[in-house]
């Protein structure tokens, strides 16, 4: 222990008896008297020394940021010959750093703006309004300009490797090079195959899997089938004044697109059906295309039941997605249950609906909601409208009595160009309320026709 009031060393003993006793069965009597000299000077010296340094290193390095309440001018004058100014990011204030650490101090708001013109004019090198030469100046900018390419990477080395990432094409094109996404020039989808005086026709087909399209995780997928189908053997038999009997030999075969396609990048089930996959998906169903059409200009449309997106099919089969067609007048967060679709050339416009039916409760008793009963259309430039066909729907119920609680559940609407009306095929019709497992069997072979503004509805039973 060091003795505050000599130069010398005191000592101590450093057990008593009982301890001695406890650890060794020595009596405190008999036992030596042991001196130890203290480690403390030693110490406190090693501390003092290790503060010196500390101190010594921070005078070296540390370089204090001002904040100024003084604009930048009348700074750059008053501290020597350099200048280093800090853009933190950050924090979201400039700050400007000199040579002889000067203390900090608050950032007017006024000032900000004097604060960003001096920056842009030191980092160009203008002069000041006293046309004094600003002196050099060193903009750092603490944002990482390799962070974003750094989180990609991030991305790449911590999760699955196949993992896509978006990618900058840093090159700028000539205008030469930029294509241009015109109707008739943008997938345009080939045709001009059929020869109806010959009574040859090429079709194509899509299919709707329900939950069986999902094949993956992230995957879903449908079929798209080239057909041709061949009328052979006109001939008719009058049987009345007023019945005639035709008789038409029809023959199909499931061919491969008829035109040519890279067979390379296109994926066939078999020798003739198309692979469409698919990305997108509604709480994991997707790719449930339920109707296929071809408009004037040659693009050609699946339409996605589940998640109301309208998909434009390529020349080279690739299912791209055009529009989100949500339920109802569209202000609804389900996409539209998409039954039907047909093209309407005197206006331009695809008209796209659903079941034509209300929501009901599990057991058909009471009505939910009503968006099945609007049906949207969209422009030759791409606009979707919403429009409520309740009085249009409610006109072809009246006339097949089926209103609520009975209901006409309809999933196949055609324009006909040619006659000038709607052609459509209920899937079911029933006069009894809603059950779900009767509905199976409540199909029919009915076929409505309609005029252009449902004033005359005509059935037809096949």
């Amino acid at each position: 222990i060091i003795d505050n009031n000599s130069s010398n060393y005191s000592y101590q003993r450093i057990a008593t008896s009982s301890s001695m006793s406890s650890l060794g069965g020595i009596d405190d009597q008999n036992a030596p008297k042991k001196h130890t000299k203290s480690n403390a000077p030693k110490f406190a010296l090693y501390c003092l020394v290790c503060v010196a340094i500390i101190w010594l290193l921070h005078e070296l390095t540390r370089s204090k940021t001002l904040k100024l309440t003084e604009p930048l001018s009348h700074m750059a004058q008053s501290n020597g010959s350099h200048i280093d100014i800090h853009i933190n990011y950050d924090e979201g204030l400039p700050a400007l750093m000199d040579g002889h650490g000067a203390a900090h101090a608050h950032l007017h708001d006024q000032e900000l703006n004097h604060l960003f013109n001096q920056i842009n004019n030191a980092a160009n090198g203008a002069t000041n309004n006293d046309s004094t030469v600003t002196p050099p100046h060193t903009i750092h900018m603490d944002e990482d300009p390799n962070l974003e390419e750094k989180s990609f990477q991030s991305l790449r080395d911590n999760n699955d490797p196949n993992l896509e990432t978006d990618s900058v094409d840093k090159t700028t094109p000539h205008d030469d090079d930029i294509l241009q996404l015109t109707p008739n020039t943008y997938h345009a989808y080939p045709t001009g195959f059929s020869n109806p005086s010959k009574g040859v026709y090429y079709l194509a087909m899509i299919a709707d899997m329900d939950t069986s399209s999902k094949m993956s995780k992230y995957r879903w997928r449908s079929y798209l089938q080239h057909i041709k189908l061949t009328l052979h053997d006109y001939s008719s038999k009058k049987l009345s004044h007023s019945k005639t009997k035709t008789k038409i030999r029809v023959e199909y075969e499931y061919i491969a697109p008829p035109f040519e396609y890279d067979a390379d990048s296109v994926k066939l089930l078999g020798n003739s059906t198309v692979i469409l996959d698919g990305y997108y998906n509604e709480k994991g169903r997707g790719m449930e295309l339920s109707e296929l059409l071809i408009t004037d200009d040659r693009r050609m449309y699946a339409f996605d039941d589940r998640t109301g997106i309208v998909y434009e099919i390529s020349q080279q089969f690739q299912a791209i997605p055009r529009h989100i067609i949500p339920e109802g007048d569209g202000n609804e967060v389900k996409g539209m249950k998409i039954e039907w679709a047909t093209y309407k050339p005197d206006e331009g416009r695809l008209y796209i609906g659903s079941i034509g039916r209300e929501y009901t409760n599990s057991d058909g008793s009471s009505i939910t909601k009503l968006s099945l009963l609007w049906v949207a259309t969209i422009d030759a430039e791409g606009r979707v409208q919403h429009h409520d066909w309740t009085d249009r729907y409610m006109k072809l119920r009246e006339v097949t009595g089926t209103l609520f609680p009975g209901y006409l559940w309809i999933e196949a609407v055609e324009w006909s160009v040619v006659h000038g009306k709607w052609f459509i095929l209920p899937r079911y019709v029933s006069f009894d309320r809603y059950d779900h497992f009767m509905t199976e069997h409540r199909g029919c072979n009915l076929l409505i026709v309609a005029s252009e503004n449902f004033e005359n509805v005509q059935l037809v039973w096949i």
